[in-house]
């Protein structure tokens, strides 16, 4: 790197965690801008100045499905989600229970830049590239959240090895330790397991939680990438939980997840298939093959079968709602959601 690209590097990165404050009442405001941009009476969150807010962050190395999950977890597509670094800025999705879009704005520290009532991939990457934008900010629906007594928001950060752009790595700390984080999922990516970058990702999450009462969730996405007949999945949990516990991380919860094929299958049973492109209609295919034959991850048992069972149409096919609700259970997200609805409704 030369003199001219390291000082533009350290402008760029002076400039993000100048911008990325959150003064104590800050999620207040976010929140109270957000009931704005919903305007209906849909989703919107009532007496929010006596409902405690709770925090997760979604940490990763790049191209660990981070997007992905989450826009499973929404059961939207919203969040862009390619093989290389999509996230550039800290992205809050405050949960609004009964919303059935995605509204939001993008701010430059206290300043609202744009506002958005339809918010989609092409407007989070249109904000995500704006050097006058900081923090993206996003009301939604997560299915297994309800905020009946408190207020639930996920960050997703950016990836933290991005060797094109090192500011990444400070914006995602520098947010971290700006407001109280109470869980962090950690997504690591089953076709990479426990290489350098993502040790290093653990080891630094680790250390700045080390005081703080904090839970940690891991997902081991794209679980679906293992070869089962040659390796014991008991095995690959048992390394990676022995992985983790080396680190410092005792007793972790660990969650093989495929999230790729639960977005699909969320997607479908909301009715939002029109939305798949020609490559995902095939994908989806596959997956509902593969998870109602060969995968199943987590514990959630299969339901029972409809005595008026209904289909659906997706692309030339004719596809069992009942199998696709079965499929989404073996996919692993299930389990996670239902655990993090248990988590927040004790805390």
């Amino acid at each position: 790197m030369d003199i001219c690209q390291k000082e533009n590097t350290n402008s760029k990165l002076d400039e993000n965690l100048s911008l990325m404050k959150f003064p104590n009442d800050s999620q207040r405001r976010i929140i109270k801008h957000l009931k704005g941009i919903t305007e209906s009476k849909q989703g919107i969150i009532t007496n929010i100045r006596n409902k405690p807010i709770r925090n997760i962050a979604v940490c990763s190395t790049m191209s660990s499905g981070k997007s992905t999950l989450i826009n499973a977890l929404l059961g939207s597509d919203v969040l862009p989600a390619k093989n290389e670094a999509t996230t550039a800025k800290i992205t809050s999705i405050y949960d609004f229970d009964g919303l059935n879009v995605i509204k939001g704005y993008c701010r430059n520290n206290s300043s609202i830049v744009e506002k958005s009532y339809d918010v989609s991939t092409l407007t989070l990457s249109s904000w995500n590239n704006n050097h006058d934008v900081n923090h993206i900010c996003l009301a939604g629906d997560f299915d297994s959240i309800t905020n009946d007594k408190k207020i639930v928001a996920i960050h997703d950060t950016p990836g933290t090895n991005n060797s094109g752009d090192s500011s990444h790595h400070d914006v995602t700390f520098n947010f971290l330790s700006s407001i109280p984080i109470n869980l962090v999922i950690f997504v690591a990516n089953s076709e990479h397991l426990s290489t350098v970058d993502e040790k290093i990702l653990l080891q630094e999450i680790k250390k700045k939680f080390l005081r703080k009462r904090t839970k940690f969730v891991f997902v081991l996405n794209k679980a679906d990438s293992f070869d089962f007949e040659r390796e014991s999945f008991s095995k690959i949990l048992s390394y990676y939980q022995n992985y983790l516990e080396n680190i410092g991380f005792l007793e972790p919860v660990i969650f093989p997840i495929s999230a790729k094929a639960a977005r699909l299958f969320k997607m479908a049973i909301k009715g939002q298939a029109n939305k798949f492109t020609s490559h995902e209609i095939k994908d989806f295919a596959i997956y509902l093959d593969l998870f109602t034959s060969t995968f199943k991850f987590g514990k959630c048992r299969q339901l029972a079968n409809s005595s008026n069972p209904e289909f659906i149409n997706i692309g030339k096919k004719e596809f069992s709602k009942q199998a696709i609700r079965n499929a989404y259970r073996r996919s692993g997200l299930v389990d996670l959601e239902k655990y993090l609805e248990k988590y927040f409704n004790q805390i």
